[in-house]
């Protein structure tokens, strides 16, 4: 396992067009290891052990996005108990980059690059990269997808216009483009969460106990050696008023932007 602190240059995104400097943080204890992102209005956490815990302790424009799940994104099955086994992470610019054993439970190797991101003026966030490679002739490199955010409003894009969950939802989401908008109670922020057009299949979403959550899937199709697959999902946090044309916008930049280089 290699881990650290600032390997290379500039990755190339906006949030840190301008320095070699690292967004990023990556801390490694006996027990424990963690990447810290600060950036602008934007810190967060993510486990290196269990990515599939998503960004932990947000905190977005001031406000602590408290008892969130978000962007929890693992490979099948999901990390073992003991953690995943880990091959390589550093920071790299706007970027922290991990990169996971294959394992006889699981026959794809996972590839997480963590982007930060600001689209647009007052909106910042992260981009997830997931790239599968295997060494076998055939594979299975199916990846879940979670987010939970306690909210009284989620929408929905079509494509064409938003529609609203309703109270008790618990079930596919009819029409779905792969923009979903969380809107906290009583909070100036939004939530948004954008998986690029290709690779979005549809999602099932559940309105229950004051949360909103949405579950959808990644690689429904096999793998085979030699090939890589890439799926990309955006993480944002954006100011409540407009933020349904902040996301669209957002949507559609991702869908046109060349894909962030992998290690």
């Amino acid at each position: 396992m290699t881990d650290s602190g600032n390997n290379g240059g500039n990755s190339g995104s906006s949030g840190n067009s301008g320095s070699s400097q690292s967004l990023w943080r990556n801390e490694q204890q006996q027990d424990s290891h963690h990447a810290l992102l600060s950036a602008g209005s934007l810190k967060l956490r993510l486990d290196v052990k269990r990515p599939g815990d998503g960004l932990q302790d947000v905190v977005a424009n001031h406000v602590a996005m408290e008892n969130a799940k978000i962007l929890c994104v693992h490979p099948d099955p999901p990390t073992p108990a003991n953690g995943e086994t880990l091959i390589e992470s550093f920071c790299r610019g706007d970027d922290f980059v991990a990169i996971y054993a294959q394992t006889p439970a699981r026959s794809v190797r996972p590839h997480y690059q963590w982007r930060y991101v600001e689209p647009a003026e007052g909106v910042s966030g992260v981009e997830l990269t997931l790239s599968m490679q295997t060494s076998l002739l055939d594979s299975n490199p199916k990846a879940m997808a979670f987010t939970s955010v306690p909210a009284t409003e989620c929408l929905a894009y079509s494509g064409e216009s938003w529609s609203l969950l309703d109270a008790g939802h618990d079930g596919p989401v009819a029409g779905a483009s792969g923009i979903f908008l969380f809107r906290p109670e009583g909070e100036t922020v939004s939530y948004a969460e954008i998986v690029f057009p290709a690779d979005f299949q549809g999602a099932t979403a559940k309105c229950a106990d004051g949360a909103v959550e949405i579950r959808y899937e990644l690689f429904p199709e096999f793998l085979e050696k030699g090939v890589i697959r890439k799926a990309r999902i955006q993480s944002l946090f954006l100011p409540r008023s407009g933020d349904e044309g902040l996301a669209v916008a957002a949507c559609e930049a991702l869908a046109a932007a060349a894909p962030p280089l992998t290690t």
